[in-house]
């Protein structure tokens, strides 16, 4: 089954919209899988094209790191999440507005979410 299911594995090519759905995939199958670091940093590697595998290749000091949430959270995600800035945060906040059918619930929802999204912008899961 774990071949079958590192087959199935959307290969992360650098861009900043697939990037958290990729590592959330090699994280799911190593849970599933029971893997080590090493063979999480393996799949990982393995799977990186286009832009982000130049970007391993073009730094040797990634080839030293063990650890799969550093390699993920200090070197690949630091290059490829883009980060909300405060205007853009600013900008979404005065753009909330309750619509005429919008409950209070649903408005605390949307309010919640976009607190979330620029409060956490680095949160994986």
């Amino acid at each position: 089954m774990s071949n079958r299911l590192v087959a199935s594995l959307t290969p992360f090519k650098g861009k900043e919209d697939s990037f958290e759905f990729f590592v959330k995939q090699i994280n799911d199958i190593a849970r599933l899988e029971k893997w080590g670091e090493a063979k999480k940093i393996l799949v990982l590697k393995l799977n990186l094209k286009d832009e982000a595998l130049k970007f391993l290749v073009s730094n040797p000091k990634i080839e030293e790191i063990s650890d799969f949430d550093s390699l993920v959270k200090k070197k690949l995600k630091e290059k490829f999440c883009k980060k909300p800035n405060f205007e853009q945060a600013q900008r979404q906040f005065n753009n909330l507005k309750q619509k005429v059918s919008q409950s209070i619930s649903d408005l605390a929802e949307q309010v919640r979410s976009t607190t979330e999204k620029f409060s956490n912008p680095n949160n994986s899961e």
